[in-house]
């Protein structure tokens, strides 16, 4: 998903030329910053997006162009990068209005950088010089109308202007692309953005490979998976405990008996024990894991069918 920019937040906001190259370059950090959420590194803005005041008689292009000894000139050639071409935030909203049509506003003025990010169920990206735009949410004006209806509400969008937003944040970013994930393959392309503090085993990403999507149970392996990562997330002290998922370890009796089958090698090179499991009961399949608090890891050793125990060798 492409990132996308507030232009509301470029109305001259800044007092002095110095001033905006600081916002601007700490903007394009939070850029690099969505990036390894999961966003791709393109920033959709809207089509006079160049032309933008961001301090008195001072454009966005007057920046990117300025070469006095204080403008980073990395950050000016990333910018250049980042910034689509086209389609812009308006063709966007063009397209979307081919049912019905509607306007977004903000403050009095057209949002279109809101509004797109209220359509796509994402966020924007701010300058920091204009303190309307200092919360991570924002209100705004909601109005459509269709053959049958005319309708007005306040909306709510995610906006980032630092680094604290992005990381207070991240997680309910992240949980917007595992609608994405359909299948097994796709699940093991995007693992390591949206669920960094998840390690497969290879025979754990073997097991998942095959998997289609269509199995009934598959959406439940995500969200075992995003359990296990958030219950890692906001982890601080104390023992590791999933909560919304069943889990338990193996009994005494079982590890005795068929532990073997529970010795999993994990990324790092090393052979663990996973007694840790949890329980997909309408599949009767299993996830085994092993968390490592002080590492802030969760290794997922086996994903599949139940194992056989003490009770039920078989």
């Amino acid at each position: 998903m492409d990132q996308i920019f507030n232009e509301l937040s470029a109305c001259c906001c800044y007092q002095s030329k110095q001033s905006a190259n600081a916002g601007i370059e700490r903007m394009l950090k939070l850029v690099i910053e969505m990036n390894k959420i999961g966003y791709t590194q393109q920033l959709r803005t809207a089509r006079d997006f160049g032309q933008l005041e961001i301090a008195p008689q001072y454009t966005i292009n007057d920046w990117v162009y300025d070469r006095n000894d204080w403008v980073d000139r990395d950050f000016q050639r990333r910018l250049l990068t980042f910034v689509a071409k086209s389609p812009y935030v308006e063709d966007f909203l063009d397209q979307s209005q081919k049912e019905l049509v509607h306007e977004f506003t903000f403050d009095g003025s057209n949002a279109c950088g809101l509004g797109l990010a209220y359509l796509w169920g994402s966020c924007t990206l701010s300058l920091d010089g204009d303190s309307r735009f200092a919360n991570d949410r924002i209100s705004l004006r909601f109005y459509q109308i269709d053959d049958k209806q005319e309708l007005e509400e306040i909306v709510q969008v995610i906006n980032l202007t630092t680094l604290e937003h992005v990381l207070a944040n991240s997680e309910i970013l992240r949980s917007s692309f595992i609608k994405e994930i359909t299948n097994g393959s796709r699940l093991l392309e995007q693992f390591e953005r949206l669920f960094p503090k998840i390690s497969f085993s290879e025979k754990a990403k073997k097991q998942i490979a095959v998997l289609t999507g269509s199995e009934q149970y598959f959406q439940e392996i995500v969200r075992h998976i995003k359990v296990l990562h958030e219950t890692m997330v906001n982890w601080s002290s104390g023992p590791f405990d999933p909560q919304g998922i069943t889990w338990s370890v193996e009994s005494v009796p079982t590890l005795n008996q068929f532990g073997a089958t529970r010795q999993f090698t994990c990324s790092d090179g090393v052979d663990r024990l996973f007694s840790c499991h949890s329980k997909l009961m309408s599949a009767n399949k299993r996830i085994h894991f092993y968390p490592i608090t002080e590492q802030h890891t969760v290794h997922i050793g086996y994903v599949g069918d139940h194992l056989p125990t003490h009770k039920y060798p078989t």
